[in-house]
């Protein structure tokens, strides 16, 4: 069975912010939704030990900042949980104009009812060709657990456009040097607001968790 309480830090842990990457994928990019815009990513996972997860981020942009709010609902077979994640994004640089930006965010994951962890992070991203076509993201960060166990966290995930409309990404999370989580996926993009994302999940650490993703991200 799926730890619960992994699940919904599973989804807040890596999540809140990465709004450009795609809310269900977990290492960030340098990237935020546009000035006075809005965006809505919304994602189902299902779990091989048996539980579910729903979640939304809406987040948007005034002032240089990005404002999000990630809601998760995970429901197990003998445990469910509730979780809810506030985060703040600023980035500076654009990797479409200079081929690389760099940021700084925050996110407080809040299970239950409970203030659970904070994490503070530094989301790196460039393009590695002229023609913009594959990018690598990078995130150095670190996590306050308030009931102790604080983590240096590093991630790092590879972009490559394989078309027009489809795209392959994939990345890996560490946790100190115990804990890998590693996503791969798809995603297709209907247009400039629309696209989807189909990504597989795994976890190692005291044992093994996968999982699938279905992801929709659209532009307000």
């Amino acid at each position: 069975m799926v730890n619960i309480r992994f699940a919904a830090w599973f989804v807040l842990f890596g999540c809140p912010a990465a709004l450009a990457a795609g809310g269900s994928y977990l290492v960030d990019d340098a990237e935020a939704t546009p000035e006075g815009a809005c965006q809505v990513e919304t994602w189902v996972r299902g779990f091989s030990g048996g539980a579910d997860e729903l979640s939304t981020t809406p987040a948007c942009t005034r002032n240089g900042i990005e404002y999000s709010l990630t809601a998760t609902r995970v429901a197990g077979d003998a445990q469910n949980a509730t979780a809810f994640a506030p985060g703040l994004k600023w980035v500076t640089g654009d990797v479409a104009k200079h081929r690389w930006a760099i940021g700084l965010a925050a996110t407080t994951s809040i299970i239950d009812g409970v203030v659970d962890n904070t994490f503070i992070y530094v989301p790196i991203s460039a393009a590695l060709d002229s023609d913009a076509k594959f990018f690598v993201h990078a995130n150095i960060g670190y996590r306050h657990d308030h009931s102790g166990g604080d983590a240096a966290v590093t991630g790092l995930g590879i972009d490559w456009a394989v078309s027009d409309k489809l795209d392959a990404l994939a990345e890996v999370l560490r946790v100190d040097a115990r804990d890998r989580t590693s996503q791969a996926g798809v995603r297709w993009s209907e247009s400039e607001r629309l696209s989807v994302d189909l990504i597989y999940g795994h976890r190692r650490y005291a044992h093994v968790d996968t999982w699938w993703t279905l992801g929709v991200n659209l532009v307000l």
